[in-house]
């Protein structure tokens, strides 16, 4: 295999949204609880950012919904025993 097929091939394995989706679906096989509260948490960030007027930039590399997926991770299943209530704080 040449050096630059091999280099595209990394590429496509490792760009941003592959690895994403590879998390996404670890965390599927992990729990789907933590799945579901990552995506909805993330949208939710994602939301509220666009709706703030945030520099597009910033939203588009990820500041805006890494932080919110990680606390709906931690509220909604992993600290607190999951209810309707968790769901709903987190």
């Amino acid at each position: 295999m040449s050096g630059r097929k091999c280099h595209v091939i990394v590429y496509a394995l490792y760009s941003q949204q592959n690895r994403g989706a590879l998390i996404f679906v670890g965390m599927c096989f992990c729990s789907r609880i933590s799945a579901v509260m990552c995506a909805l948490g993330s949208a939710i960030g994602l939301f509220f950012a666009f709706g703030l007027g945030a520099d597009r930039s910033d939203i588009y590399f990820g500041l805006w919904g890494f932080n919110p997926a990680l606390s709906a991770i931690c509220i909604g299943g992993m600290f607190f025993k999951f209810s309707s209530l968790s769901f709903l704080y987190a």
